[in-house]
């Protein structure tokens, strides 16, 4: 049997005559799905990606090489070309000063750190956002780094604005801006 209520010349005739309001209601009701549909997807957050699932790997290596006292696995999302600045309490850029002009002198001085202090530090992403071959990202680290010799625990309470750049299928920090207080 056919799917829908037929008679010889086509649909039955109780199906033909539909109320004007019904008709008014089924009309907008397809607009209203048809916006749903198109315009609500676009301005709605976009979910997790594979680049932003890639950056946050990134960003969680670097974190649990500090907690782990690894260093190489910290170092491991971090670009050739590297800058690491203080942000001074200060979202204008005009006030941050350079910590570390490379890779190389962040690895000395990661060493050190792990070396002197155990981090028990745990980090929030809230925002990530990609262009192509390009992001920014921000992260917000709390807890405490304890002195591995003393004992003497210091609160930890940092926000960073990170940038990275895609190398073939990798995403690689170039950049981030420490201690920019409530400015994220």
């Amino acid at each position: 049997t056919p799917p829908f209520p037929t008679t010889q010349n086509g649909p039955s005739a109780s199906s033909a005559r539909a109320d004007p309001l019904s008709l008014i209601v089924m009309k907008n009701a397809m607009y209203l799905i048809l916006f749903a549909l198109f315009a609500l997807p676009s301005l709605a957050k976009a979910g997790e990606t594979p680049e932003t699932i890639l950056i946050r790997q990134m960003l969680s290596n670097d974190i649990s090489g500090y907690r782990r006292g690894n260093a190489e696995l910290a170092l491991g999302g971090y670009g050739e070309h590297f800058v690491s600045y203080l942000g001074h309490q200060n979202g204008d850029p005009r006030a941050w000063t350079i910590r570390h002009e490379s890779r190389d002198a962040l690895a000395g001085q990661m060493a050190a750190d792990i070396q002197a202090s155990r981090y028990e530090v745990t980090r929030t992403v809230p925002h990530i956002l990609v262009r192509a071959t390009h992001a920014i990202a921000t992260s917000i680290d709390s807890g405490q780094v304890v002195d591995r010799k003393s004992g003497a625990a210091t609160p930890v309470h940092t926000q960073r604005l990170w940038t990275f750049r895609k190398t073939e299928n990798d995403w690689h920090a170039t950049a981030v801006v420490e201690d920019l207080g409530d400015t994220l």
